[in-house]
């Protein structure tokens, strides 16, 4: 710390260094605040999300750190391989 007239000010910090290997694939739909793959949809709630579903876009949330964020419709449809149940698909076929 330096202190200057009374006040600390913070020295400069160091490089940022991570040792934690994320494992990312190309295509791999994840969280842009922690990265975590526990995604959901979220509920329309307005104004805002009626005018990003007119533009293509989808709420979606993290359910490990709550960010809510809006996901290309492409990138959903473009996944992996629908869910099924019973042998059949679950929801609407892809546009």
């Amino acid at each position: 710390m330096i202190r200057s007239y009374g006040l600390a000010y913070a020295e400069p910090a160091a490089a940022l260094q991570v040792k934690v290997h994320i494992d990312l694939e190309s295509g791999d739909l994840r969280c842009p605040r922690c990265f975590g793959k526990d995604l959901v949809s979220s509920t329309s709630r307005g104004l805002r999300d009626f005018v990003m579903r007119r533009l293509g876009r989808i709420p979606r949330h993290c359910r490990f750190c709550g960010k809510r964020f809006y996901v290309p419709k492409e990138v959903i449809g473009a996944g992996k391989a629908a869910p099924k149940w019973r042998g059949r698909p679950i929801g609407r076929p892809p546009e």
